[in-house]
């Protein structure tokens, strides 16, 4: 749990700046009504979603309207995106998915920042002004593949032994709820669970809510 960056923080990162700028109270500005209503026209935003638009126009995805349910674990000739913003891969992606072994270790993602105390605390910070308005904080973990905890030397599992205690003294700090786990034996998920050494299948997701 750190400000680290990965190859996306790129396209984000004056965003990211601006905000943790903001979350830290370095830029407090006095908001007025006017300005609320202003800063619904934005012209860069509309410049790039724009640009995202024409760059999209060749490609081979098209709307789905989809009139019956699809098998997450198996998928349509074209990516899916639910209402709440989850994505079903097409069938060939899951099917390449299911022929390309989980290294043990997993591949390592990015945070070499481990308990960053600042993140740590404007997280903290957020979440509590998220309850003192009234409303409910849930805290879900999902499971890595079983393959990621088999190298001793994996990046990856010696973070999760790091962080989840963390999150969990967190939560309990807070009186935050915790579904699920990022160790899959405590959801019960196997190899099969998984597309990846970080995704898992619909199948391990309805086993943290049945457990």
């Amino acid at each position: 749990m750190g400000f680290d960056r990965d190859e996306r923080w790129v396209n984000y990162g004056n965003h990211e700046i601006s905000i943790i700028s903001s979350l830290r109270n370095e830029n407090r500005k006095t908001i007025h009504s006017t300005s609320k209503y202003l800063n619904l026209i934005n012209f860069d935003y509309l410049y790039q979603s724009l640009n995202h638009l024409l760059s999209t126009l060749d490609t081979q995805y098209e709307s789905v309207h989809l009139n019956q349910a699809v098998n997450p674990d198996i998928g349509i000739d074209s990516p899916v995106t639910l209402p709440d913003g989850s994505i079903i891969y097409s069938k060939d992606t899951i099917s390449n998915f299911s022929k390309t072994p989980i290294p043990y270790g997993g591949s390592h993602y990015k945070s070499d920042h481990l308990d960053d105390k600042e993140a740590i605390a404007l997280f903290e910070d957020q979440i509590r002004k998220i309850l003192n308005s009234g409303h409910p904080v849930y805290f879900l973990l999902t499971p890595y593949a079983p393959n990621v905890f088999k190298s001793t030397n994996s990046k990856t599992k010696s973070q999760i032994d790091h962080m989840e205690p963390i999150i969990r003294q967190l939560a309990n700090n807070l009186g935050i709820p915790v579904f699920g786990s990022y160790y899959p034996q405590n959801i019960g998920c196997d190899d099969l669970d998984f597309y990846d050494h970080m995704h898992p299948k619909a199948s391990c997701l309805t086993k943290i809510v049945t457990n």
